[in-house]
């Protein structure tokens, strides 16, 4: 699911995930390519505002309705998946 995940919001994802997890076949893998904001924090400010800008170009371009970047692994984990 490359870029994909990082398009919805969180009540989205808590509906959608399952599924898709639902969806994996026993000792599958999942593969997430998706935005992550950089553990240092040096790194952080510039990958905030390189993430803001993005999600405005996305929005006036498709009407996403995500506006912000939602870390999708407690709800994987939830699932009953493995980072």
């Amino acid at each position: 699911t490359n870029f994909f995940l990082d398009c919805f919001e969180q009540p989205d994802l808590e509906t959608l995930l399952p599924r898709l997890a639902d969806a994996l076949t026993p000792n599958g893998s999942w593969i997430v390519g998706d935005f992550r904001l950089p553990e240092r924090t040096w790194a952080r400010p510039p990958a905030r505002l390189a993430l803001a800008a993005m999600y405005a170009a996305f929005r006036i371009a498709t009407r996403l309705p995500a506006s912000r970047l939602v870390d999708p692994d407690p709800v994987l984990l939830r699932c009953g998946l493995k980072l």
